[in-house]
């Protein structure tokens, strides 16, 4: 009953995402939209993937990663490491800061070579270290001594006399720091 001129096609399947209640014509609904019923939705006419990451898995049924120190990465797939660029040992892989940056001793180079010009080396310069360097001129206190079995070991530092090596001896420790022994 409506003239060819005057139709209005359009979807009129009532199931379709695009129905539309006002066209004249579209008896076979070619012109219908449906969702796949896995992933798709249908707002406003139009229809959304709910895939965003296409994983495969809707995003309504996606289970939330926690990322404890909310940089953007789930915590099962952190990476850990040195992430201050400025840190001798910086790695472009990390993204969570695992609290193991080293920096070079001051008026030096992460390799350990004055800034000055002045053939300084910075390094353990203890001959008992177990890395000693005979190279090095200045001493960047990273020596490392082992733990053996005369005696040497972590309660040799126990100095204030209460049983524990806690603060009070580091702060003993500290009191004699720089001076010179002989």
């Amino acid at each position: 009953g409506v003239c060819d001129a005057n139709e209005v096609t359009g979807c009129t399947d009532p199931t379709a995402c695009n129905y539309d209640s006002t066209p004249t014509t579209d008896t076979d609904n070619t012109l219908c939209t449906y969702v796949d019923g896995i992933c798709e939705t249908c707002v406003d006419g139009v229809i959304v993937d709910n895939d965003a990451d296409g994983d495969g898995i809707c995003d309504q049924d996606e289970a939330p990663c926690h990322d404890y120190n909310s940089n953007g990465v789930c915590d099962a797939e952190e990476v850990y490491g040195c992430t201050y660029s400025g840190a001798c040992n910086y790695s472009e892989l990390a993204t969570a800061d695992d609290g193991t940056c080293t920096y070079p001793a001051a008026g030096f180079n992460c390799d350990g070579t004055s800034i000055d010009g002045s053939n300084e080396f910075a390094g353990c310069t203890y001959e008992v270290a177990l890395n000693y360097s005979s190279a090095a001129t200045v001493d960047n206190g990273s020596c490392l001594f082992p733990d053996l079995a005369d005696g040497v070991g972590a309660c040799q530092f126990e100095v204030s006399g209460d049983g524990i090596v806690n603060t009070p001896d580091l702060l003993i420790f500290l009191s004699y720091w720089e001076t010179t022994c002989e």
